[in-house]
């Protein structure tokens, strides 16, 4: 059977044998096509699920970042509300501060404020307000002057710089005030008032001695306070400014000889009380 099917097939003309020839060939190059065309498909396929997985792998990096972002900005916020916290106590200690020593300032203002009434008071309870009148006209010190303890004082009530101030006194033949005594620098504090005086006490700088007036030497009976050239009676004591500087001043100078001026007794001073004051 198969020989006369070669047989028949070599019997056939060459015509026909061509057309049998094309058709295997063509049949063999569809199968070609086809497969190929499969390959290409899977090739595809693969190239497809490729993708998919570098784009399931970009969106895990996406939402790794995201994550990480999202932890970054809530740890700043974390970090900013605690340092908040932080200023907000800084500031609130700071505030109770300035409050505790505003309300100790106030104290201390209304302290020396109450001091200085009572002093005030005090002292013009014991001193009069003007001279008694003496027993004779030889006893009178000049219009507007104090008699104290056989001296005469001037309380001014306008300012003047330290030289002008020795110029009006030495203008009526006395000086600014030298003190001799406790008792007189008593009296001296407490009947000026709440004004700084000048006061007959000078050098020419700040490392020269303090010499009054008159060329004596200070004997550093009371202390001076800062580092002027001239000084004054203040609330506190003496302080030394500027010569330029203008005050009040306190004249003062010795009764003349034979006026004889002695306070009378019944309405003289009480020193003693002044100086427990």
């Amino acid at each position: 059977m198969g020989s006369s099917e070669t047989e028949m097939t070599e019997q056939r003309p060459p015509m026909i044998q061509d057309a049998v020839k094309n058709r295997k060939s063509n049949g063999n190059t569809k199968q070609a096509r086809v497969k190929q065309k499969q390959q290409q498909e899977q090739e595809q396929q693969e190239q497809e699920q490729q993708e998919q997985q570098e784009q399931q792998q970009e969106q895990q990096q996406q939402q790794q970042q995201q994550q990480q972002q999202h932890e970054a900005r809530v740890s700043l916020k974390l970090s900013h509300s605690l340092y908040g916290l932080s200023n907000n106590g800084e500031k609130k200690l700071a505030f109770n501060v300035k409050k505790v020593s505003l309300v100790l300032n106030v104290i201390l203002i209304i302290s020396i404020i109450i001091s200085s009434s009572i002093a005030l008071s005090k002292s013009c309870a014991v001193l009069p307000t003007t001279l008694p009148s003496p027993s004779t006209p030889t006893e009178y010190c000049p219009d507007g002057w104090i008699g104290y303890q056989r001296k005469c004082y001037y309380f001014s009530d306008s300012d003047r710089n330290w030289t002008s101030s020795q110029n009006y006194c030495a203008s009526f033949n006395a000086s600014l005030v030298v003190i001799d005594s406790q008792e007189e620098m008593s009296f001296l504090r407490r009947y000026k008032g709440p004004a700084d005086h000048w006061i007959g006490l000078q050098r020419m700088d700040d490392q020269d001695p303090w010499k009054w007036i008159n060329g004596t030497i200070f004997n550093k009976r009371f202390e001076i306070w800062g580092g002027g050239t001239c000084a004054y009676l203040n609330h506190l004591g003496v302080a030394s400014g500027s010569r330029g500087s203008e005050e009040r001043w306190i004249c003062s100078k010795p009764v003349e000889p034979g006026s004889g001026l002695i306070l009378p007794e019944e309405e003289s001073w009480d020193i003693d009380a002044l100086a427990k004051i």
